[in-house]
């Protein structure tokens, strides 16, 4: 009966020692895959962070209390593939500061920016009016996740209807009122007396295809984090089972023969002495196998 547990056992490790060493390769995988994803992650974050305040300009919403005020890109999502529209009508307005009172920009008057810059009122009260010429509305087109942004987007996109096909647009815009205007997904905009052929010229591109990335990659980073847990505790679950299945071995040998030993150094197991087994189940001297 021993003898019959000693031959299962010795039969059962190498298998057991190949779970190991998969569980191990598959947390090595999971865990190259997270760290990708925090490489990606930092970077875009980096560029982010770079457009809400950089060099001088940095210096000079500090020395005026604006580093903490929110960015109008921050607060708003744009429908899938509409990003370089509206980064063509808004333009550097995408990095819009927010402030509770528009009163309170006055003070800065006297500290001229190092750069551009714009402000925006919070306010949840819109003004939009429906579209009178059957044409999207390329503020329909927005999302806001801080409710407080509708207004200044009322006012800022008002008269912006949307194109499919910007070889239409001169044409097109010929119907439209003053001050209105037609703008295509790849962002070339058309008046009804002008037209402006869109390319990115400024930081600001790509700020909102980045932060949509990163939401993805958010999400993706809470999927690969929980992979990696189940099999880290896989690998344990395995580690334990050829840990168990080693013992075992090593006092079924023990107790047969005083001369027979098992060395189990890290990844291998040797095991000396099998002069002292039956010839029916003797085994090769020395068994190994990587973990």
């Amino acid at each position: 009966e021993r003898r019959e547990a000693l031959a299962l056992d010795e039969s059962g490790l190498p298998e057991l020692e190949r779970g190991l060493s998969e569980a191990e390769e598959a947390a090595e995988r999971a865990q190259h895959h997270l760290n990708q994803l925090d490489a990606r992650l930092s970077a875009l974050q980096q560029l982010q962070d770079r457009v809400a305040g950089a060099g001088e300009m940095e210096d000079w919403l500090a020395r005026n209390g604006l580093v903490g005020n929110s960015r109008l890109w921050q607060g708003i999502r744009i429908r899938d593939g509409w990003e370089d529209a509206l980064e063509s009508i808004l333009r550097e307005r995408l990095n819009s500061i927010s402030v509770d009172d528009l009163a309170t920009i006055q003070a800065l008057l006297a500290d001229t920016p190092p750069a551009k810059v714009s402000f925006h009122q919070l306010s949840s009260e819109s003004a939009q009016s429906p579209s009178s010429y059957g044409l999207d509305r390329l503020v329909d087109y927005v999302t806001c996740t801080d409710e407080r942004l509708a207004g200044v987007l009322s006012d800022w996109l008002a008269g912006v209807y949307v194109i499919a096909d910007p070889s239409s647009g001169v044409e097109s815009a010929r119907h439209l009122e003053a001050g209105e205007v037609l703008v295509s997904s790849q962002g070339h905009i058309f008046g009804p007396a002008s037209a402006s052929l869109y390319a990115p010229d400024s930081e600001i591109h790509g700020i909102l295809s980045r932060q949509r990335e990163i939401e993805a990659l958010f999400e993706e980073h809470t999927g690969a984090d929980q992979r990696l847990r189940e099999a880290r505790e896989a690998a344990a679950v395995a580690e334990s089972a050829v840990n168990e299945a080693e013992s075992r071995l090593e006092q079924e040998l023990a107790a047969r023969s005083p001369n027979c030993r098992i060395r189990n150094t890290s990844s291998r197991l040797t095991m000396c002495a099998s002069h002292s087994l039956p010839s029916g189940s003797r085994h090769a001297a020395r068994r190994s196998s990587t973990s």
